[in-house]
């Protein structure tokens, strides 16, 4: 490794050797670590290691990253977060990892190229760039709902003037059309938020809750029962509940209770089960009811709750019994999950990427 580091010394990567058996743990780290105002006797004998040094925002969800591509097997990835240096505060880095694996699958021997490039400054841009965008889109759309509305308007006046059977085919035509422009246009607001918001610690038992709360399902009863857990996630979490939710008394004929549960897997892994007593979904469709467009109602409710939840690694599968009830199985990875009764402090506790 001595050999390695001394690549490093004139060039803006610092190399670090990390110890696979103690996340964020430096085994051995280049002496360019100066240009963050710190010594490599200093870091090697940090009892937090590196962790201490990484931004408060930035460690739950760099750590959350790295046990997902541990999980993988993956030995190449890049990471962006925040250290602190000595004498001019947070650094924006570039942390391309490599990994090797052992017989048993597990990390063998971890290694970081930090850089201190420009890359990310462009990569920070590119994100600012997208808040201003996601602005201006939603500005353009509200602007184009608002001449929609008129356009209806107009149409529905028209109807009561106009006598002619050939023309008032044609309006309502017309008519369609725009409320399908208008769907369109609602559809694309529910991605306007994504990527902007932090995630954080949300007990899964509110979460729910304030999604069943917020559908305003009259026509169903729900039984929840969910052990103390708290899910380390942005709202998009809640969004894609409510979609499922949404769904059930459109698709789930004959449903009139909603059970929804927890329990954990052998890995540590959570799964939260959403299942009604519905007619259930057929085998052929099972596969497909996750795809934009398929089915009625426009196909867009399942497809956004399956996006949603793939963000932070979460899965979600159909594993009912038709015609007895559809049963939603939502995956989420260990690393996303807290068991403490209390909300997790943050980011003090942080997951091991290696459990």
């Amino acid at each position: 490794m001595t050999d390695l580091l001394s690549v490093y010394l004139s060039s803006p990567a610092i190399a670090v050797l990390w110890d696979p058996d103690k996340p964020w743990h430096i085994l051995d780290i280049s002496v360019n670590i100066t240009r963050l105002g710190y010594s490599q006797e200093e870091l090697l004998q940090r009892n937090g290691g590196i962790a201490g040094l990484i931004h408060p925002d930035d460690i739950h969800p760099v750590s959350q990253e790295i046990s997902h591509n541990i999980r993988l097997k993956k030995t190449d990835f890049t990471l962006f977060y925040r250290i602190s240096t000595r004498y001019h505060g947070f650094r924006w880095i570039e942390d391309r990892t490599s990994i090797s694996y052992n017989d048993s699958g597990n990390p063998a021997v971890i290694s970081s190229i930090l850089w201190m490039s420009s890359s990310i400054l462009t990569l920070m841009q590119q994100k600012e760039g997208s808040k201003v965008w996601n602005m201006l889109n939603a500005r353009i759309r509200h602007d184009i709902l608002n001449q929609l509305t008129a356009i209806l308007g107009y149409l529905e006046i028209s109807t009561d003037n106009i006598t002619d059977t050939d023309i008032l085919e044609f309006i309502k035509k017309e008519q369609a059309a725009a409320e399908r422009i208008k769907e369109k246009l609602f559809f694309t607001r529910e991605y306007q938020q994504i990527g902007l918001v932090l995630p954080h610690w949300n007990k899964l038992s509110d979460l729910i809750s304030t999604a069943w709360e917020e559908t305003g399902i009259v026509s169903l009863k729900i039984h929840c029962e969910i052990p103390p857990v708290w899910l380390f996630c942005d709202g998009t979490i809640k969004k894609a509940l409510i979609k499922i939710f949404e769904n059930i008394p459109i698709h789930g004929k004959g449903a009139d209770t909603v059970q929804v549960s927890f329990f954990y897997s052998d890995s540590g892994d959570g799964h939260l089960i959403i299942e009604d007593n519905g007619c259930g979904i057929s085998n052929d469709v099972k596969k497909r009811i996750f795809e934009l467009g398929y089915g009625s109602g426009g196909g867009t409710g399942l497809f956004l709750a399956h996006s949603f939840f793939s963000i932070p690694h979460i899965t979600i599968t159909e594993s009912g019994s038709s015609p007895t009830s559809a049963r939603f199985d939502i995956l989420i990875p260990s690393e996303n999950i807290s068991r403490m009764k209390n909300k997790p402090k943050n980011p003090d506790e942080f997951p091991d990427f290696y459990q």
